[in-house]
């Protein structure tokens, strides 16, 4: 549960780009995103649950419920990404898992 942030060079550092950049000019950044009660503030409040989630997350099922809840006692459903946004997401997991067992299987011929 990390995310990766790189930071791209300047023109100072990096102004020939018709080669790599040198490796010292290429800023990593980890965030570690493994531990809720670091990262939200919402940790007494997230479900906990058993079994497959599907690559969902805590926070995730956190707004979902916390959505269906909202709608049972106003009516009101608000989710916090659109349904377009949420089927391209299924669409990137299933395309990156493909790639992953497309590339195991490559290593193994």
């Amino acid at each position: 549960n990390k995310v990766y942030f790189f930071e791209r060079p300047c023109r100072q550092k990096w102004n020939d780009r018709s080669v790599p950049p040198p490796k010292d000019s290429i800023r990593q950044h980890v965030f570690d995103c493994s531990n809720v009660r670091e990262i939200h503030s919402i940790e007494n409040e997230i479900p906990t649950h058993g079994g497959y989630h599907y690559s969902s997350t805590a926070i995730e099922w956190y707004h979902l419920l916390k959505e269906m809840q909202q709608y049972r006692e106003c009516g009101t459903f608000n989710p916090h990404v659109s349904l377009e946004d949420g089927l391209r997401a299924v669409e990137l997991g299933i395309e990156a898992t493909s790639k992953l067992v497309n590339d195991l299987e490559e290593d193994d011929e």
